[in-house]
């Protein structure tokens, strides 16, 4: 794998996905849903990738608490412009 590759790969569910994805999954809870997910988030976050979440607002302030106790700075990554948690109407 070269340098240029090794950047453009990122881990998910215990396979390494290339520069070209899309995850989709199914979870049977939401604890499964973020033992799955959390790693691959921050690990796009600490790349400076952005992300998109569509979320219940009654479940945000749940969504966040999970997302920094995965050591994300949901505060700052969402002023940066790199975290957008949209919310369902």
């Amino acid at each position: 794998m070269t340098v240029r590759e090794s950047e453009a790969s990122i881990r998910f569910a215990g396979s390494v996905l290339g520069a070209q994805r899309h995850v989709c999954a199914f979870f049977h809870t939401p604890d499964e849903e973020y033992r799955v997910l959390l790693r691959f988030i921050k690990e796009g976050f600490d790349r400076g990738e952005r992300a998109f979440h569509i979320v219940d607002p009654a479940l945000r302030a749940a969504r966040l608490r999970r997302l920094e106790s995965a050591g994300i700075d949901t505060k700052q990554t969402e002023q940066r412009g790199r975290f957008y948690p949209a919310h369902l109407r």
